[in-house]
């Protein structure tokens, strides 16, 4: 078993990690207690940390899809011109 890097007090995007809390059964891994901006607590793989690939609780993906739900519409759209004279 490798030794583990610490993370704690280290931002990883909207997350700030607490502590540690276990290691992973399947692989290993350290998992870190961790809070996010909007308030929640997770527990995530150190190695998604590092590599960017977990930045928030939920709530970015959340917000982003919002967003992008917003800004869609069906391809039928059809805008009419006003008639000129």
């Amino acid at each position: 078993m490798s030794k583990r890097i610490d993370l704690t007090n280290r931002r990883f995007g909207r997350l700030v990690v607490l502590q540690f809390d276990s290691r992973n059964a399947v692989n290993q891994n350290a998992m870190w207690l961790c809070q996010c901006d909007c308030g929640e607590r997770v527990v995530v793989d150190g190695v998604r940390l590092r590599s960017g690939t977990t930045r928030s609780c939920g709530c970015l993906r959340r917000e982003l899809s919002k967003k992008t739900r917003a800004k869609k519409t069906h391809s039928f759209s059809i805008t009419l011109d006003k008639p000129t004279s």
